[in-house]
């Protein structure tokens, strides 16, 4: 007596496996995808927000009482886009000069006199208190597979650190 073949069919489990990793491989690629894209996107960031607080701490410590030379703010801002006060390979693609701003916070400094009675100032340092804040505005588009993760093209990064005046 002979089986039926749909009997036989349900019974046979030769190729369960492929027809099972040919339904979960796209998911699982898609994972692997945006895992390694968000490593991306979240290494980037820590080199620009590490970026960011190394300029701003150099600058802290130079004494603001007299201006601070262009070239000091140039090799900040070489600092933060490089890691080298001298320049050299950028930390992050598409992060240069025209996305830093070095300013002051107030820009006229906070005044720190002597109280006459006591004869001590309300914060340590000279007669004004300086404090340096370097800004930056960058969209970093990761490996490019922001898109096809349906998350658009680019993300977009605004991170600010300011550090007061220790002088030299």
């Amino acid at each position: 007596m002979r089986r039926k073949p749909a009997c036989g069919l349900r019974q046979d489990q030769r190729g369960t496996s492929l027809l099972e990793l040919s339904l979960v491989a796209p998911f699982l690629f898609v994972l692997a995808l945006g895992i390694f894209e968000f490593g991306n996107v979240l290494y980037s960031y820590h080199l620009i927000s590490t970026g960011v607080h190394d300029a701003a701490r150099y600058l802290a410590r130079f004494d603001h009482s007299v201006a601070i030379s262009i070239s000091k703010e140039t090799e900040a801002v070489q600092l933060a886009l490089t890691g080298s006060i001298n320049g050299g390979t950028p930390r992050v693609a598409g992060w240069d000069e025209t996305h830093l701003t070095v300013d002051y916070d107030p820009p006229t400094g906070i005044p720190n006199p002597v109280d006459p009675v006591s004869g001590e100032r309300p914060y340590r340092g000279g007669d004004t208190i300086w404090i340096v804040r370097v800004s930056t505005d960058v969209s970093t588009g990761g490996f490019g597979n922001l898109s096809f993760l349906g998350l658009g093209s680019t993300i977009d990064f605004n991170l600010s650190h300011a550090e007061r005046q220790i002088g030299e």
